[in-house]
């Protein structure tokens, strides 16, 4: 009878932890971040454009770079995304928000494309085209 109790025990164990885990839902868009980083990467990546990704609704961006913090950010509900943002220094994070909730987000590993790239800001899905700004450098004729 005690050794059936301990079975029991262990099955309803097992159920709960299931239960738990299959709730707790991940709002980083891991496959994203990936391709961003790897197209980074790559020399001839120039334009980056995040305004045609369509998997789920969104209407605008937040970026902040390192050392950013969502607390300054007012009027919109971030729940969803990460709070240890403002101690880091090897990332750009990307959040993207639908009606000022945020629903999913992603980060971008510091490089100088990166850098270039993507500013402080609150951008709107339309303005979601980002360029790297390249300087030319004409020699001087002497």
């Amino acid at each position: 009878m005690i050794k059936n109790m301990d079975v029991m025990k262990k099955i309803i164990l097992l159920i709960l932890s299931i239960t738990l885990f299959s709730c707790i839902r991940s709002y980083r868009l891991n496959k994203l971040e990936n391709k961003i980083n790897l197209l980074l990467k790559s020399d001839s990546t120039s334009v980056i454009s995040l305004d045609t990704i369509s998997s789920f609704k969104w209407d605008e961006l937040i970026v902040v770079t390192p050392y950013g913090d969502l607390d300054k950010i007012e009027g919109y509900d971030l729940s969803r995304f990460p709070r240890s943002i403002e101690s880091f220094d090897t990332f750009i994070f990307l959040g993207f928000t639908h009606h000022k909730k945020g629903v999913r987000w992603l980060n971008i590993k510091l490089n100088g494309k990166a850098d270039k790239l993507f500013k402080d800001g609150i951008y709107q899905k339309s303005d979601c085209k980002f360029y790297e700004k390249k300087v030319v450098i004409h020699p001087l004729k002497l």
